[in-house]
Formats: structure tokens, C-alpha cells, sequence
């Protein structure tokens, strides 16, 4: 999915009183969770993913998910 915004906005419909939560701490948030996520030995193969080629808000974003599975 390529759509800018489109994720801003499904959390906004799914959660209105803190939507803004999400991109106000986000820039915080991120390098904390490709940071965790490093420390665990997990893989963003499964999402399409195979290096670093994004940038790490986007990256951290797909570990949240990978890191959601069991």
C-alpha cells in the first residue's frame, strides 16, 4: 500500500481521541523499536522486507507487526 496518510487515518477513525498520539511520538517511538526488535532475532521477510531500504519510521512500523506474531 502505497496511499499517504492511510495509516494516519484508519487510526484515526479506529481511535479519536488519541489519533494524534500516533504521529506526535512516532519520530520517539521508532528507533526504540527497530532497537528492540534487533535484540530479538526476528525477520521482516515474511512482510517483503529483506533489508534496510526504508527508512526507520517505516521499518519500525513493520516490526510492531512481526513482533505481534507469535
Amino acid at each position: 500500500m502505497d496511499t499517504p496518510g492511510a495509516i494516519q487515518q484508519d487510526f484515526q477513525l479506529c481511535y479519536p481521541l488519541v489519533a494524534d498520539n500516533l504521529t506526535s511520538k512516532w519520530t520517539d517511538i521508532a528507533p526504540k523499536i527497530l532497537e528492540y526488535f534487533k535484540s530479538t532475532k526476528k525477520t521482516l521477510v515474511n512482510f517483503g522486507i529483506l533489508g534496510e531500504e526504508h527508512d526507520v519510521l517505516t521499518l519500525a512500523f513493520f516490526m510492531l507487526a512481526a513482533l505481534h506474531r507469535p
